[in-house]
């Protein structure tokens, strides 16, 4: 806390929590002090700005499914055998869109497996969330252009108040 405190200008772009482990979990309250603070979570005090991930053009054009559903799982948390294709979140953003998309539905226990095949279209079935804290503030959905502008809005402030 006091490095933040001693730091002028402090940013923090779509932050969130993430404790493994935990019933309960929360933002620090001077964290809400701090003006340049977005997170990913819907959180009262912390404004919204989600993973900036959405930014990327990976999210233009979107593929079809090639089947019914997928498992999308965190390489440290394994999801029970389904029989589904699978993959884990060990690898680039660009083969975890693919394989993503790749499904009409994703079963997940992945933050951003459940994030970015929301913003390709796809249906999504969260497994076990309660593992991590990072499910517990979670947007109930996700929408490309919500998340997109919700990015440029603060890119935009942030530069109107630095003058970059």
């Amino acid at each position: 806390r006091r490095i933040i405190q001693a730091w002028r200008h402090v940013v923090i772009w779509g932050a969130g929590l993430n404790r493994h482990g935990v019933k309960v979990d929360s933002y620090p309250d001077w964290l809400k002090e701090r003006p340049w603070v977005g997170v990913r979570d819907i959180y009262p005090g912390l404004r919204w700005v989600p993973c900036p991930s959405c930014m990327s053009p990976l999210f233009d054009s979107v593929p079809a499914a090639q089947c019914e559903a997928v498992a999308y799982e965190h390489r440290d948390f394994r999801l029970p055998p389904s029989g589904l294709p699978r993959q884990s979140n060990d690898t680039s953003i660009a083969e975890a869109l693919r394989f993503l998309a790749s499904g009409r539905t994703v079963l997940t226990n992945s933050y951003n497996g459940g994030y970015w095949a929301a913003l390709l279209g796809r249906r999504v079935q969260f497994c076990d969330p309660l593992f991590s804290s990072k499910f517990f503030y979670m947007p109930a959905r996700f929408d490309l252009n919500e998340g997109r502008d919700a990015n440029l809005k603060f890119r935009d402030d942030l530069r109107a108040e630095f003058g970059v």
